[in-house]
């Protein structure tokens, strides 16, 4: 079917008399404003008789903005149940998305740095305010405190949590079971790790000893990296895999011309190839 877009009179359109969807005299407002900045984006809906099935507060914003013609699509092709079920359809389905705060608020810096009329958006002062200063929650101990350990510690070996799409497991990565368990089958694309490699961070960091007082398990000496290095290796051959501190096993790496050097004192990551 082929869309045409027709610009037809106001005062020829009809609003379909029995429209759930309620327009504030603010929101037409802000149709009206939106129309003024971007232009007509979004033709009147209208059935073969000029009833109106979707578009209800853009004719209210364009006899506010005192336009005589509008754009419009008619769909005189549906039926009445059809006509009817999309006057309800095109305002519910708007309603069931969701919004992604942080890429909004990101989008709204931009604009609002960029000297752009923000309240022509749709959103209320108390909604721009919550959303460009969002409320600093204060947790309930030091984001550095380490709690005391449980006599029946909640999480035990083997136990796995989905958090949404990611696994999270409490295992050993030096053991083929516990690998197999976590990954379900799954091939990885990508993977990124820091065991502990033999270099006693704890004991080397005056933050790090502040809180946790000794050593990482295994962090001794190398065999714990090793042993985990084997493991996946010989698992997932064919992945991409970034592992933190080989130069302290890099007797058990495979040849590679690509080494990521990171310059701490420099604060920059220097790619060897």
């Amino acid at each position: 079917m082929e869309i045409e877009v027709k610009y037809r009179k106001v005062e020829d359109l009809i609003p379909y008399v029995n429209n759930s969807r309620k327009h504030s005299d603010e929101q037409v407002a802000q149709i009206a404003s939106s129309i003024k900045e971007f232009g007509w984006t979004n033709p009147i809906l209208i059935d073969g008789t000029n009833s109106i099935i979707a578009g209800h507060g853009r004719l209210m914003a364009a006899r506010k903005l005192k336009m005589e013609e509008v754009p419009t699509i008619e769909l005189s092709h549906l039926t009445d149940n059809q006509r009817k079920a999309l006057v309800i359809a095109d305002n519910k389905l708007a309603l069931n998305a969701d919004w992604d705060t942080t890429l909004l608020t990101i989008e709204l810096d931009e604009l609002l740095k960029d000297g752009f009329a923000l309240d022509i958006l749709g959103f209320n002062a108390d909604e721009l305010s919550a959303l460009l200063e969002p409320e600093q929650v204060d947790g309930l101990t030091d984001e550095d405190a380490v709690p005391e350990l449980p006599e029946e510690p909640r999480t035990k070996l083997g136990d796995i949590y989905q958090l949404g799409n990611h696994r999270l497991m409490c295992g050993d990565s030096t053991m083929m079971h516990d690998v197999e368990k976590l990954m379900i089958g799954i091939y990885p694309d990508l993977i990124h790790t820091d065991p502990p490699y033999g270099m006693n961070a704890v004991s080397k960091s005056s933050v790090l000893k502040a809180n946790y007082g000794t050593d990482i398990m295994g962090d001794d000496n190398p065999d714990v990296a090793k042993d985990a290095f084997n493991l996946i290796y010989g698992l997932y051959p064919d992945a991409k895999q970034i592992w933190w501190g080989a130069n302290y096993y890099c007797s058990v790496l495979p040849d590679s011309e690509c080494w990521l050097v990171w310059d701490k004192k420099a604060e920059i990551i220097q790619v060897q190839a």
